[in-house]
Formats: C-alpha cells, sequence, structure tokens
C-alpha cells in the first residue's frame, strides 16, 4: 500500500490521496476494504481500527482518498484487506504491512 501523486487522467479532489497497492496473496477477481489504522503501541506492534476509507472496493490496485480531519497525524496507516466476509471463504492473506501515510 502507498500514498502517492494522482494518477494521470483522473480526476483529483482537494486535499485527495491516490493510494496505491498490490496485492500477490489474495483470489482474482476479489473486492477489498482499505482501512485507516492507527498505531498504538511500538512494542508489540498494535494498531486500533479507526474507520473504513473503501468498502469493497475493485482490486485494481488504486483508490482515491480524502482524509478527513487528523487523518494523516504520524501514528496513521492504511491496510488493504480482504472483506471480512471473503476472508474464510477465500483464504485470503495480507501480504504486506501497512503503509504509513505521508
Amino acid at each position: 500500500v502507498k500514498d502517492t501523486a494522482p494518477i494521470p487522467g483522473a480526476v483529483v479532489l482537494a486535499n485527495s490521496k491516490t493510494v496505491t497497492w498490490q496485492t500477490s496473496n489474495f483470489p482474482v477477481g476479489i473486492r477489498v476494504d482499505i482501512n485507516l489504522i492507527k498505531k498504538v503501541s511500538d512494542s508489540p506492534v498494535t494498531y486500533s481500527f479507526i474507520r473504513t476509507v473503501a468498502k469493497n472496493t475493485v482490486n485494481d490496485g488504486a483508490e482515491i482518498w480524502i482524509p478527513l480531519s487528523g487523518e494523516t497525524s504520524n501514528s496513521m496507516y492504511l491496510e488493504v484487506v480482504c472483506p471480512s466476509s471473503d476472508s474464510r471463504k477465500f483464504n485470503c492473506k495480507q501480504d504486506s504491512q501497512p503503509a504509513k501515510i505521508n
């Protein structure tokens, strides 16, 4: 998961960010959720769920996100996950660490 510059040709909204990702351990054609999480501990590394940024979105590697106030602090991260309803059904395995928001 990366927080990157806008995709060429995409509509850019004020304060928007383009989230990009690659999934290699998810079934082909499955949709994904993008979650905003906050790191609450370093030892052990622990995160708390803040909100879902995109739910059941196409696993196409890019999504535009408009952060709300306070959602770009140093402790905020994004993760791309298999929707909970599909996680067991498709045996999804998260293949990367959450991405720190820049």
